[in-house]
């Protein structure tokens, strides 16, 4: 657990699947 960017989504969006993902893609676009 280190996406400060995925922690704003995991608030909005209850899904750990989706929070996974878009946490990634988060980190490799950063």
């Amino acid at each position: 657990m280190g996406c400060a960017a995925g922690t704003i989504y995991l608030y909005f969006k209850d899904k750990e699947a989706i929070l996974n993902a878009i946490c990634v893609e988060i980190f490799a676009k950063r």
